[in-house]
C-alpha cells in the first residue's frame, strides 16, 4: 500500500467515525457544508469516496469539514498513534463481530426465499421497462439532440469522445459517462430511476407488495437504494426537460417525453407506497430545502442552454457562443452535484 494509498484510507476513516459520533448521514453532512460553502461543498457520493479512501479532499474541502465539526483541519491528518490504534481497533472489531458472530444469517431460509423472490420479479420487470426504452427507435436521435452530449465533444471536454468510433449509430455507441451526463444536464436524469416504477408494480401486483415494505425496512441495501431514487426522481424536471424537447428534438421523435414522463409519475407513486411517504424526501427536509434552493439558481441556466443551443445549431459561430455554452455545462453540473 503506497503512502498516499494509506493517508487518504486513515482520514476516511478519522472522518467517517467523526460523523458517526455526530449521527450525521451522508446527505446532511454535505447539506451542512453546502451552507458553508456551495460552491466548494462536497457531493454525496464525494464524501463517501473520501470516506472509503478512494480521494483525498482538497484543501477546501477539508475547510469546510474542519468548520462543520469545528475540528483543527490537522486533526484530520494527524498522525497520531493512539488515534491510529484506536481505529484500527474499530476496525477489527467490526470484522470479527461480522465475521464470527454473524456465521449464520439473521434471516430464516423461508424469509431470505421469499425476498429473493420479490427481487428477482422487481428486477425482471425493472430490466424490461428499461430494455424497452433502449430498444425505442428514437431513443438515439432524441438524447443526442435533446442534450448537449454533442457539443461537450466539440468542446473536447473530458478524455474520450462521447461515442464509441467505428459504431452503427445504436445505444451501444454511447459511453457512460456522456450518457449519464447529458440526462443530467437537462434534468431528466433517466439512468438514475427509469423502471424502478415498473419494476416495484410489478412487484406489487404479483403480491409481494408487504414482502418489499418488509425489506425496505429491515434491509439496508434496499432502503440506500430506494433513498438514492427518491433524491434522483426530486431532482428530476420534466417541465424543463419539455423546454429543450419543444426546442430542440424533431416533432417526430418528441412522443419519447411522454413515455419518460409516465415512467416518472409511475415511479414516484410506488416508491411513496413503498416507504409509506406522502412526498418525496420526507424524511430529509434539510435535503429538500438544500435542493429547493438550489433550483432556483439551476431553472434559468437551464433555460439559457436551450436557447444556446438552440443558436449553436442553427449555424451561429462564435467563440462567446460556445465559452457562454460551456459555462451552462459547467453551472449545471456544480447545481446538481452528481453528473455521471
Amino acid at each position: 500500500m503506497t503512502q498516499h494509498t494509506r493517508k487518504s484510507h486513515f482520514l476516511g476513516t478519522k472522518l467517517r467515525a467523526l460523523r458517526k459520533r455526530n449521527g450525521l448521514t451522508l446527505e446532511e453532512l454535505s447539506a451542512r457544508c453546502i451552507q458553508l460553502d456551495s460552491q466548494c461543498a462536497p457531493s454525496v457520493s464525494y464524501l463517501s469516496m473520501i470516506e472509503s479512501g478512494k480521494r483525498i479532499p482538497s484543501a477546501d474541502v477539508l475547510r469546510l469539514l474542519s468548520s462543520v465539526f469545528q475540528r483543527d483541519a490537522g486533526w484530520f491528518l494527524d498522525g497520531n498513534p493512539d488515534i491510529a490504534a484506536r481505529n484500527l481497533e474499530l476496525m477489527v472489531a467490526s470484522v470479527l463481530e461480522s465475521s464470527l458472530l454473524h456465521r449464520q444469517s439473521r434471516r430464516s431460509k423461508a424469509i431470505l426465499d421469499r425476498w429473493t423472490e420479490a427481487m428477482d420479479c422487481f428486477a425482471a420487470e425493472a430490466y424490461e421497462a428499461y430494455r424497452r426504452l433502449a430498444g425505442h427507435p428514437s431513443l438515439v436521435p432524441y438524447f443526442l439532440s435533446s442534450t448537449p452530449v454533442e457539443e461537450l465533444g466539440k468542446m473536447n471536454i473530458g478524455s474520450r469522445p462521447s461515442r464509441r468510433p467505428g459504431g452503427v449509430g445504436g445505444v451501444d455507441d454511447l459511453r457512460a459517462i456522456p450518457w449519464v451526463f447529458g440526462w443530467t444536464q437537462t434534468r431528466q436524469i433517466v439512468p438514475g430511476w427509469f423502471g424502478v416504477g415498473a419494476g416495484l408494480r410489478g412487484a406489487r401486483q404479483a403480491g409481494f407488495g408487504d414482502t418489499m415494505r418488509e425489506m425496505a425496512r429491515e434491509w439496508s441495501f434496499l432502503r440506500t437504494f430506494v433513498s438514492n431514487v427518491e433524491m434522483t426522481l426530486f431532482k428530476t424536471d420534466l417541465d424543463i426537460s419539455a423546454s429543450y424537447v419543444e426546442t430542440l428534438v424533431a416533432e417526430e421523435h418528441r412522443s419519447l417525453l411522454e413515455m419518460i414522463r409516465a415512467e416518472h409519475d409511475a415511479t414516484i407513486e410506488e416508491v411513496l407506497a413503498l416507504l409509506g411517504a406522502g412526498k418525496l424526501l420526507e424524511d430529509s427536509p434539510l435535503l429538500e430545502r438544500t435542493l429547493d434552493v438550489r433550483d432556483i439558481y439551476l431553472d434559468p441556466i437551464n433555460y439559457l442552454q436551450v436557447s444556446l443551443l438552440a443558436r449553436s445549431r442553427a449555424g451561429e459561430a462564435s467563440p462567446m457562443l460556445d465559452r457562454a455554452l460551456l459555462l451552462t455545462v459547467n453551472g449545471i453540473a456544480a447545481g446538481m452535484r452528481n453528473t455521471g
